[in-house]
Formats: C-alpha cells, structure tokens, sequence
C-alpha cells in the first residue's frame, strides 16, 4: 500500500450551502467562494468577469 491515501476527507469539509465534500478546509473555502459568493472580480481591460482572484491574476496576463 502507498504512503498517500487519495480519497480521503478531512472530517468539516463538507459545504453547508450545497452538501458538496471536499477535501481540504482550502478547498472547501475555494468552493464556497466560486460557487456561492456573488462578488466577482473584472478584468479592467476585456470586462471579462472571474469568481476568483487567482483565475484573474492569471488571465490579467494574457489579456493586455
């Protein structure tokens, strides 16, 4: 047997608004902002709109 298990689930990673689990408190925080707060983030250029910051950042460098 591996020194990784891949399925496991840390025990409070389960999403209160959705029901969906996940597998880490970080993830479960990534989750419940894309998929359920409503504040996005614009790219000032394109007006192309992002649920999260980091998906901005990365698309800010190829749109200039």
């Amino acid at each position: 047997m591996g020194l990784f298990t891949r399925n496991t689930v840390e025990s409070g990673t389960k999403c209160k608004k959705c029901g969906s689990e996940l597998h880490s408190s970080e993830r479960l925080k990534r989750h419940q902002k894309i998929a359920h707060d409503k504040k996005n983030d614009k790219c000032r250029v394109c007006g192309k709109e992002f649920p999260d910051p980091e998906d901005l950042r990365r698309h800010k460098k190829q749109c200039r």
